[in-house]
């Protein structure tokens, strides 16, 4: 044990002299995702005006009081106001304008949705759009998870005023209420906008907060490739010309190199969560599992760089494949587009890469949470380090070291 407690404080000191070049390593990925950010910002805003979609609406019920309450409300959203006309149309004409593309969805309601939703039936609503056509997806996902969670909300005032009516005694009077129920339970819920727009613009935010966290995490330890790059010849005749076991010495280099950046990422924590006070409701705790998390965190970023310098045998073809492969997988994942815009086959392989439960564990750590993904957290952390031992026998068996 005596010969890897020294090969541990070895691999500790190489990391400590790296890191004036981490530091700057993160200063230029604060500026590069700083860039990145402005350059979308303005690509995505330089027109002065958004091109309109329309949508279309086909019902029965469109005269009913429900429905013209429910068209307006949908029309007024914050997101679809600036972007997306709504019109009733025939199922017939609205079909054959999807196939024209002159509207990008279809939205079928079955007869008396709405009271449906009230009474429990909720019959489903279809909605048919127009082929590869993904905005309409990300422009439609607001409007059906908000519109599903106001019915809820006006049903559930429903059903306790039917409770109300039957505890006092009243059932005979509750079906001539039943109207003036639901439409003051809609109103009521129609005129609370706020709580729409906050509740679905947060989560996104922060989702971007903890991409650029991602981005900054595996830019700036790939300043710590001098500690991690391939010893020379020499030192691994020596080093394995006696007992020393190969999977024990990449053990050290990966727990020298963990404590180094956790340390680090804990150095900048720390202030944060005791002086700061961050925008958009993000709380930063600090409480132990809060801690878990940022080492946790460090350790998938530590073993991943490990593996990848172990496999290449090269520090700068190493720092390439590391910034391409966060990159790339932060895409997949849908941390840099919105899940909506990229394929299906893409969007199930990003939902198991590291990167998304990071990301996930990021916005655990932003809201303050005490979960901890432990399970999915470990499976990469030893994936990666099983993968570097795997990668470092081969390469030795072959005299490649």
């Amino acid at each position: 044990m005596r010969l890897y407690a020294r090969l541990f404080r070895l691999e500790f000191k190489k990391n400590l002299r790296v890191v004036p070049f981490v530091a700057v390593g993160a200063v230029l990925s604060v500026f590069f995702i700083g860039l990145l950010v402005m350059l979308a910002s303005k690509s995505m805003y330089q027109s002065e005006h958004l091109a309109r979609a329309e949508v279309a609406l086909v019902t029965n019920d469109a005269e009913t009081d429900y429905m013209k309450q429910a068209i307006r409300y949908i029309s007024n959203m914050s997101s679809t106001s600036l972007s997306l006309d709504f019109k009733v149309m025939s199922e017939e004409n609205a079909m054959r304008a999807l196939k024209q593309h002159e509207v990008i969805a279809v939205m079928l309601f079955p007869d008396d949705v709405i009271n449906g939703i009230l009474y429990g039936r909720n019959d489903p609503i279809t909605v048919y759009f127009s082929e590869d056509d993904s905005l309409s997806a990300v422009f439609l996902s607001e409007l059906t998870w908000s519109g599903a969670r106001m019915l809820s909300a006006a049903q559930a005032g429903t059903y306790s005023a039917a409770e109300l009516y039957t505890t006092l005694g009243a059932e005979a009077e509750l079906g001539k209420a039943y109207n003036d129920i639901d439409i003051l339970n809609f109103n009521y819920v129609l005129s609370r906008e706020n709580l729409y727009i906050t509740e679905e613009t947060l989560p996104v935010f922060m989702t971007y907060i903890a991409s650029a966290v991602i981005l900054l995490l595996f830019f700036s330890t790939a300043a710590f490739a001098p500690a991690l790059k391939k010893e020379n010849t020499s030192f691994y005749d020596v080093l394995f010309s006696g007992k020393a076991y190969s999977c024990l010495y990449l053990l050290t280099r990966f727990l020298a190199n963990w404590l180094v950046s956790a340390l680090l990422l804990l150095l900048v924590y720390l202030p944060l969560a005791r002086f700061a006070d961050p925008p958009f409701d993000i709380q930063l705790r600090l409480i132990p599992e809060c801690f878990a998390d940022l080492f946790l965190i460090c350790a998938v970023t530590a073993a991943f760089a490990l593996f990848l310098h172990t496999l290449t045998g090269s520090a700068p073809v190493a720092i390439l494949l590391q910034l391409l492969c966060s990159v790339l997988m932060l895409f997949a994942s849908g941390g840099i587009l919105p899940p909506a815009f990229l394929p299906s086959g893409l969007r199930a392989l990003g939902q198991h890469l590291p990167t998304a439960i990071l990301s996930e564990q990021l916005l655990l750590l932003l809201q303050g949470s005490r979960d901890i993904l432990l399970l999915p957290l470990l499976g990469w952390i030893v994936l990666f380090f099983a993968a570097a031992c795997i990668t470092f026998l081969i390469r030795k068996g072959a005299k490649r070291l």
